[in-house]
């Protein structure tokens, strides 16, 4: 076993499993249980009160009312401090009918329900100096109908500086990304304004917080920490709403299954490579290149019904051990 000096410790609430016996896992000891409840960290509300609905200002145009079918482009430019470090980056946006962000050229997110606006993180996107947002908006439909686009932006430095930019008439819009005609938008009206009404107000049926934005969400957690020597023993005491994997020093180690705690044995991936056996070294080691995330695919696969993880080999060679004694010799 690697030593677990300076090991990082992770637990992410999913279930994989790869080389997962069926043995559970033995009881941590009775010992006082001083942990505490953790969780992601919650982004900051952003408000959207004092944004604006904008579109693309064209002469003869309510965006409220008849606005084209099609894309419409937006930016603003945000310039950080030259020593700028960016402790968090928040977008909320909403677009009648769909929005994809963009931060320095990098895709941010997007969202197609006009009632539900999308709550954004981009602080690696961010840069000290000049920073440019990019929004292509879509309006749907044969013909002419409401279009427009809302949002606020919420940047926090180091030392606790803030930056607040929301959808106003400081924003540009241009039909295609590359136009040399970027011009000044149309503002529409206050959030709240017709047709689209108060996204916040409370009995709305379409409230925009009514439905957390990432449902079903995987989160990962980590510990860095330094041992002196070598330990003995090492146990993982862990409770988790509602799965867990745990990995030290990049090894998955053990995972909770319902009620029972089952340990990962990585003896059959040994005992395929000492037996020659290559195709079911072959199935463990692509399967392994999807540790974590791919408990995701495999919690979507047992709710399908679909053989999980290698289980499948099983059955290909039952059908190969089929076929094969029907070939004559």
């Amino acid at each position: 076993m690697k030593s677990l000096l300076g090991g990082i410790l992770s637990a992410l609430l999913a279930s994989s499993p790869l080389f997962i016996s069926t043995a559970a896992a033995e009881s941590p000891p009775d010992r006082v249980w001083q942990a505490q409840w953790i969780g992601p960290a919650l982004a900051p509300s952003i408000e959207l009160a004092d944004a604006a609905w904008i579109w693309s200002d064209e002469a003869g145009v309510d965006p409220a009312r008849n606005a084209k079918p099609g894309s419409v482009f937006f930016r603003r430019e945000i310039l950080l401090p030259a020593t700028a470090k960016v402790v968090a980056a928040t977008a909320r946006f909403s677009a009648d009918n769909h929005f994809k962000l963009f931060v320095n050229g990098e895709r941010g997110g997007g969202r197609d329900e006009w009632a539900r606006p999308k709550t954004i993180q981009f602080a690696p996107s961010l840069r000290p100096g000049l920073n440019r947002i990019l929004i292509q908006a879509d309006n749907d439909g044969e013909t002419t109908n409401a279009a427009g686009l809302i949002g606020k932006i919420r940047i926090e430095l180091k030392g606790g500086a803030v930056q607040e930019i929301a959808t106003d008439a400081n924003w540009e819009s241009a039909p295609t990304i590359d136009s040399p005609a970027w011009k000044t938008v149309k503002v529409i009206g206050k959030q709240g304004v017709a047709p689209w009404g108060d996204l916040q107000a409370p009995g709305n049926s379409v409230k925009a917080s009514a439905v957390p934005d990432e449902p079903n969400q995987w989160n990962c957690y980590r510990k860095t920490f330094n041992l002196a020597k070598i330990p003995s023993t090492a146990f993982a005491r862990i409770a988790v709403d509602s799965k867990y994997g745990l990995w030290v020093n990049g090894r998955m180690v053990v995972r909770e299954r319902g009620n029972r705690w089952e340990r990962v044995d990585y003896s059959s991936l040994r005992t395929a490579e000492k037996s020659g056996d290559l195709t079911t070294r072959l199935a463990l080691l692509e399967e392994a290149k999807t540790l974590p995330f791919g408990a995701v695919r495999d919690e979507y696969s047992r709710r399908q019904n679909v053989p999980v993880g290698v289980s499948w080999l099983a059955e290909v060679r039952a059908c190969e051990k089929a076929v094969l004694s029907n070939r004559s010799v």
